[in-house]
């Protein structure tokens, strides 16, 4: 079996990443580790084999050295962990928390929070205060006042925003650079100057800085950043400069720190011997202690549980079922690991790929600080594992374009005939919604006449004024009962003569483990994959003689997958023998498995009948993370932590829009 440092250089002459720095030393400095792999940069003019003394960014790893001065004021006696920041920081008193923003009128809806921002929130994720990049609702916030996300020169302008929750009740990221700053209030001084003289300057460091460009000794020593592509498992240069602050020219405390690999690692070598020269052991005890309140520690767990792409960001690297707790430090680890760290280990990391874990028991080592620093935002384990890239998941999640087809630019379909099934909920509603002004005939596919017939009468009352509108009909299949589809198809190709899209929206996610159809198959491979295959097929001669009179291209089924196939299967696709026999033990991998089994499907279809073949079109979409029935499996925990990130079913169906209709689709 290959050693773990055979991993890292076979990773490095593969050209997955330029390099790598892997450091170690125990409490007392008795036992060091020191490994170093590759170069500073994929630019030949600018490369240097890489060492333990070239200036890394250190990314969210400064959040670490921005608690220790807060709590260096808290010991003088300076700060109150529990008092309302708002004396300091008036600032968090404009808003409130946003709960809603009108999509014609622009107009967010506050409320006022209840509880008070204070120092110790902030410093433990707690406080309300979440990154836009993570909370579509701020995104949209901005995009409403035409400012850019974490946009502007300073702290002030960064970071007065909407609160996300209340204060206490939840988990999220975010609240650092508040922090930083009210050190700089209170000592009125720079971060920088103020680390200077209280951190690094007694603990001997040179190489940190939150100003890199200001030191000319580090022009020759400063490592670039790069990208994986992750379609060809490569690093790359990047064409822009990675810029930790987004054109800060204050100090920002959650992020902005650059350092080399040798000053963090004694940095964090002093507090893990719980040096007193900086802060005092019971300033340590509190800084590592567990934070979050009862619900706060729900929601964090539940999203890391539930959500495959938080369990790797917020996760670093521990099982997602395994409990945590946040510290004012980092995630903490409620249960043993055996063989890697015990109860009570905290953790973190920072984007560039740098991640710290001390071991803060007697005479325990600090294992490993991973300085993978190829790329600003891509997992902290490429070499064993594919994993979805930062840059997928934010698009997916976060798209940053405004829908280009949707209800009101639609052309006229008079003459079309489609069938989305789902379509009295969610996406598949809004879908049919979308379509109703342009003259087609829609089979509204559901379970459920009744609701069906509720949802067509919806419709209608959102067009009173529409002329020549579609022809709404009801189609009767039920997904998690194979015997009803060939019925349907029949049903259906008995009053009609031609399909041009057919639209396999319906879905179920998260339902418990162990639910299995009438046919005895895992519920979500069931209902999300055999299901519509079955009426695909049942569908598919009267797709193909569609196909022989229109336009090529204008015949499609369309497949809906979901961001998770990239961030939630296992290592190597479908198991089918867990299948097999019954499923995973998280139904969260199970729903993944069904959402790859769509693309997989959507592949295999145009291989066997798309263009140049049948032309009949497969297209594989993602609607997004929307609020939809979808969810409706879900904790109330985790729909509280959820919620404020969903956008509205509408671009969903929008987004299966497009991928119908537009004269230009893709497939790969």
């Amino acid at each position: 079996m290959a050693t773990f440092e055979q991993h890292y250089e076979e990773a490095v002459a593969s050209g997955l990443i330029p390099g790598a720095v892997l450091l170690a030393i125990d409490r007392q400095g008795d036992f060091t580790y020191r490994k170093c792999f590759g170069t500073t940069s994929l630019n030949p003019n600018r490369s240097n084999p890489l060492d333990e003394n070239k200036i890394l960014a250190i990314a969210s790893c400064s959040k670490l050295m921005t608690s220790v001065a807060a709590m260096q004021l808290v010991d003088r006696g300076k700060l109150d962990l529990d008092a309302d920041v708002a004396a300091i920081i008036p600032e968090v008193k404009r808003y409130g928390i946003i709960t809603a923003l009108d999509d014609d009128s622009k107009e967010p809806t506050f409320v006022p929070n209840q509880n008070p921002v204070t120092l110790r929130l902030l410093l433990s994720g707690s406080s309300g205060y979440v990154y836009e990049a993570l909370n579509p609702l701020l995104e949209k916030w901005r995009a409403s006042r035409n400012e850019e996300i974490f946009g502007g020169e300073t702290v002030e302008q960064k970071c007065t925003i909407p609160l996300s929750f209340e204060p206490g009740t939840a988990w999220g990221y975010g609240g650092y650079d508040w922090a930083g700053k009210i050190v700089e209030r209170v000592t009125n001084q720079s971060l920088e100057d103020y680390m200077k003289k209280n951190i690094w300057d007694v603990l001997g460091l040179k190489d940190i800085t939150f100003w890199p460009d200001s030191r000319e000794e580090f022009a020759d020593r400063r490592v670039d950043v790069a990208m994986v592509d992750e379609t060809k498992l490569k690093a790359q240069i990047i064409d822009f400069k990675y810029d930790l602050t987004n054109g800060a020219k204050d100090c920002i405390g959650g992020g902005g720190i650059y350092a080399s690999a040798a000053n963090y690692l004694e940095f964090l070598a002093a507090v893990l011997r719980e040096d007193e020269r900086i802060i005092s052991k019971a300033s340590f005890a509190e800084l590592f202690k567990p934070q979050l309140s009862e619900a706060a520690a729900a929601s964090l767990n539940e999203m890391i549980k539930l959500s495959p792409l938080a369990a790797r960001y917020f996760g670093i690297n521990v099982p997602p079922e395994s409990p945590r707790d946040y510290s004012m430090a980092g995630i903490v680890c409620m249960e043993d690991q055996p063989g890697w760290h015990r109860k009570g280990t905290v953790m973190w990391g920072g984007a560039t790929n740098i991640t710290w874990l001390p071991k803060r028991k007697e005479g325990a080592r600090l294992p490993k600080l991973f300085s993978l620093y190829y790329s600003p935002t891509n997992c902290h384990w490429p070499i064993t594992r594919k994993k979805m890239a930062f840059s997928s998941w934010r698009r997916q999640w976060f798209p940053s374009e405004a829908p280009t087809l949707t209800k009101e630019n639609l052309s006229r379909q008079d003459g079309k005939v489609f069938i989305v099934t789902g379509g009295n909920s969610g996406c598949g509603l809004e879908l049919i919604s979308a379509l109703y002004p342009s003259g087609a005939t829609i089979y509204m596919a559901a379970r459920s006449q009744e609701r069906a017939e509720e949802a067509i009468q919806q419709i209608k009352s959102r067009w009173p004024n529409v002329i020549d509108p579609s022809i709404i009909k009801y189609l009767h299949p039920d997904l998690n009962d194979l015997t009803t589809i060939k019925s349907t198809a029949e049903t259906f190709k008995s009053q009609e003569s031609k399909l041009h899209v057919l639209w396999n929206n319906a879905g179920v996610a998260g339902i418990p483990k162990g639910t299995v159809t009438k046919q005895n198959l895992e519920g979500h491979i069931g209902v999300n994959c055999v299901a519509p295959l079955a009426l695909t097929q049942a569908l598919l001669p009267l797709l193909k003689e569609t196909a022989r009179t229109e336009a090529p291209g204008t015949v499609r089924v369309v497949w809906t997958s979901s961001y998770i196939i990239e961030a939630g299967t296992a290592k190597g696709g479908i198991n089918f023998e867990v299948l097999s026999a019954g499923g995973c033990k998280d139904p969260t991998k199970d729903y993944a498995n069904s959402k790859l089994g769509n693309w997989l499907l959507s592949i295999e279809m145009s291989r066997r009948y798309g263009q140049g073949k049948d032309n009949v079109l497969s297209v594989c979409q993602n609607p997004g993370k929307l609020t939809t029935p979808i969810w409706r499996n879900q904790s109330r925990l985790f729909m509280m932590l959820l919620n404020p990130i969903l956008a509205e079913a509408k671009y969903g169906g929008y987004t299966e829009l497009w991928a119908g209709i537009e004269s230009k689709p893709y497939h790969r």
